[in-house]
């Protein structure tokens, strides 16, 4: 399936960011699929930096449509998952500015799997356009590193990152074989 999107997108050219928009904002909206792996797929056809740009406008779409999506169906559709009572006490107790950074905290720590939380957010009182710059907040410079870094990967041979991947290890060997303690690694 991957190999097909990204044929996909290189065989039209003219439609494939909007092509890629939909297809990142699926693992979003739809928790189970991995989004990673079409992030790959975003490096691989458009580059690093552009390939950012638009899995950040889908990334920050996908959550809002999740945000009102839990808004609009609310505990009908959450209480299957999660304790809705218990997410209307924790936010009883909270300030407007500590529930803007719980909500940042919230999302750094659970960013691989932060799906839900664009549900459950919506249940919470917290404004849109809160809801929205918390969102940039948090997976604009986690999906800059990714596509930074990833960039870096995919263009460096493969012969070279195996080598890396490879000599780390030997050299640790090496040191402590010398005698050389942990620490000083």
């Amino acid at each position: 399936m991957l190999q097909t999107l990204q044929n996909i997108l290189l065989d039209y050219p003219i439609i494939a960011p909007i092509i890629f928009i939909i297809v990142r904002i699926l693992p979003i909206v739809i928790p189970p699929i991995p989004g990673l792996l079409i992030d790959v797929i975003g490096i691989a056809v458009f580059g690093w930096f552009y390939g950012f740009i638009l899995a950040e406008i889908a990334v920050v779409t996908a959550s809002m449509i999740s945000f009102y999506i839990g808004r609009k169906f609310r505990e009908p559709l959450l209480g299957k998952f999660i304790s809705i009572k218990k997410i209307h006490e924790w936010e009883d107790e909270l300030s407007e500015k500590e529930k803007f950074w719980a909500l940042i905290s919230l999302r750094f720590i659970s960013s691989p799997f932060f799906d839900i939380i664009n549900y459950v957010a919506g249940l919470t009182k917290i404004k849109a356009s809160t809801y929205l710059f918390a969102t940039i907040i948090v997976t604009a410079p986690l999906g800059f590193i990714i596509y930074y870094f990833g960039g870096i990967v995919l263009n460096t041979p493969l012969i070279l990152i195996s080598g890396i991947v490879l000599l780390i290890p030997i050299i640790i060997w090496y040191k402590k074989s010398k005698g050389v303690s942990p620490d000083a690694l």
